[in-house]
């Protein structure tokens, strides 16, 4: 179906048409199409997968490692697809799959390519964006290679605090299993911090009291 003017907003808002006036981009956004997905159909898996970007544009979808492992929740506006777009790789490295009724936008790379040439800005917007999925991958990386279950949560409270919470949606034990620890070492590193004063925890929300703690290791 052809884009919506709500779906082109969120395109033009999107990392990739940064400081590009949107009217020389109305011809392009045209040939746009997106793709509805009802909840729980897989949108990408590691061998069902197109050589384009998806931007989620109604709805959410969310991402599993091959472990099952939920690695993020994508709303509208969000993306998946950069970083495998120009791979040489056979296989998807995730399974993307749609959380609610979803509709995506895909862009394929000979799309992509064209815009580049025509637009070079949008070409520096790519790489800005994969150098900052870079330093964030690489801020994971520090978190599972973490000396302790305690630098482990630090690293997960600092990288998922916004304006003071954090939501556990998908529960502690879930955690655990993402911070590659055990649920009891995660709880006692949960205790630590609350009597320390730096967290204050009700279910699943984690009210983050002393954020400059966080920044350091402990």
């Amino acid at each position: 179906m052809s884009l919506t003017n709500r779906q082109k907003q969120l395109l033009l808002g999107s990392f990739l048409f940064e400081q590009i006036p949107p009217q020389l981009v109305e011809g392009f956004l045209d040939e746009l199409h997106a793709e509805s997905f009802a909840a729980g159909a897989e949108i990408y898996t590691a061998s069902a997968f197109a050589r384009s970007v998806g931007f989620v544009t109604k709805g959410a979808a969310v991402v599993h490692n091959a472990s099952g492992v939920l690695l993020n929740t994508l709303d509208a506006g969000n993306c998946f697809g950069v970083a495998a777009l120009f791979s040489p790789e056979e296989d998807y490295i995730a399974t993307v799959s749609a959380k609610t009724a979803a509709q995506v936008v895909f862009i394929t790379d000979r799309q992509l390519t064209g815009l580049f040439a025509e637009f070079p800005q949008t070409a520096v917007n790519y790489i800005a964006f994969l150098s900052c999925r870079i330093r964030f991958l690489n801020r994971k990386i520090e978190r599972f290679t973490a000396p302790s279950a305690l630098e482990a949560l630090r690293f997960y409270l600092l990288e998922n605090e916004q304006e003071g919470t954090v939501v556990v949606s998908q529960g502690y034990a879930q955690l655990a299993r993402q911070l590659n620890i055990g649920r009891a070492s995660l709880y006692r590193s949960l205790d630590v911090l609350e009597k320390r004063g730096i967290i204050r925890r009700a279910e699943k929300t984690v009210a983050v009291r002393i954020p400059a703690a966080l920044k350091h290791p402990f």
